[in-house]
């Protein structure tokens, strides 16, 4: 396929005429000089244009379309699959002078197929191979190569079909097959623990909000999920009772005075409302019977509910209270 149809060495002559260009056919001439001047649409070099500027080449440039069609396998995303395409060209020169300066024309059909196919395979090596339909709709956009040929000179359309192989086509519909089992699979069962899963995720969420800021925040990022960070939490507060339970037999024996305990509970406040402990003033007085007049069955309950029901429903409170990180390690 050729655009230029005729190039020749010309000349004045006094009694010769230059032809008229028409729609399909225009002319270029070029002088010495390198000036290039373009004939179209009708139009002729008049004998004195000719004589005045020295134009010595005349270029025939077709001007009407020209289409071919060509077929290219390319790789898709994985580089073992492959795209099986058809690719209509229909080409069509815009800018004869650019044309010739760009030198395009020998060679052109393959010129035009390589550099199109390369912005192709790149295109086709983003895609799966299921996505074969999608990768179709995006080569009828305008792809780069075609505006860098349209300012060479010449306007390149492409009309693109993109199929896969009848063996790809049958793997992806047993992928697809076996997907919808899977979806008939999905029991009541699974919507309960998807369900229950989505609460927890929920329920650490807030924990997470209400401990932002908080010396307890670092314990939002130490655990995947609600129960575990609830364990820890849990074990964290019954070994700082059982250490504040010990430091107070330790009071009531003698082994500590109170400005020991009530360094003690400075370091432990924030666990005051869950723990019953004793505020600073209670501890100078030396009111020492607010640790031992408890019956046994109101320090199982209250151990009970303060562990249990308290705790879980304690979290902002404990997190927003004054505590310093020393406290908690």
């Amino acid at each position: 396929m050729s655009v230029i149809q005729n190039v020749e060495s010309i000349k004045y002559r006094f009694l010769s005429k230059e032809p008229y260009s028409t729609n399909d056919i225009s002319f270029v001439y070029i002088n010495s000089n390198g000036e290039y001047r373009l004939v179209e649409n009708g139009a002729h070099l008049t004998n004195a244009e000719l004589r005045a500027q020295k134009y010595n080449v005349r270029y025939s440039i077709l001007r009407k379309k020209q289409t071919f069609t060509d077929q290219v396998k390319l790789a898709s995303d994985n580089m073992i699959d492959e795209f099986e395409v058809t690719l209509r060209f229909t080409v069509k020169v815009i800018e004869p002078i650019e044309y010739i300066k760009n030198d395009m024309d020998e060679q052109l059909e393959s010129n035009v197929k390589d550099r199109v196919f390369g912005d192709l395979r790149r295109m086709a090596n983003q895609y799966a191979i299921e996505e074969y339909v999608q990768l179709e709709s995006t080569m009828k956009g305008n792809l780069q190569v075609l505006d860098e040929l349209e300012d060479e000179g010449l306007k390149v359309d492409i009309i693109p079909q993109v199929e896969v192989s009848q063996e790809i086509k049958q793997k992806l519909k047993s992928k697809r097959d076996a997907i919808d089992d899977k979806r008939l699979s999905y029991t009541l069962e699974d919507m309960d623990k998807d369900r229950e899963r989505q609460l927890r995720e929920k329920e650490f969420a807030e924990f997470t909000e209400i401990f932002a800021g908080t010396p307890l925040e670092r314990y939002t990022t130490m655990f995947k999920n609600v129960d575990q960070l609830r364990e820890h939490l849990l074990s964290e507060y019954k070994d700082k009772r059982n250490v504040m339970e010990k430091l107070k037999t330790q009071y009531m024996d003698g082994q500590i005075d109170a400005t020991q305990l009530k360094k003690a509970q400075d370091l432990f406040q924030g666990f005051d409302s869950m723990i019953g402990g004793v505020d600073s003033s209670q501890l100078e007085s030396g009111e020492k019977k607010l640790y031992i007049e408890r019956s046994d069955s109101d320090k199982d309950q209250s151990s009970k509910e303060e562990t249990e029901n308290s705790f879980s429903k304690g979290y902002k409170k404990m997190a927003t209270a004054e505590m310093t990180d020393k406290g908690w390690e």
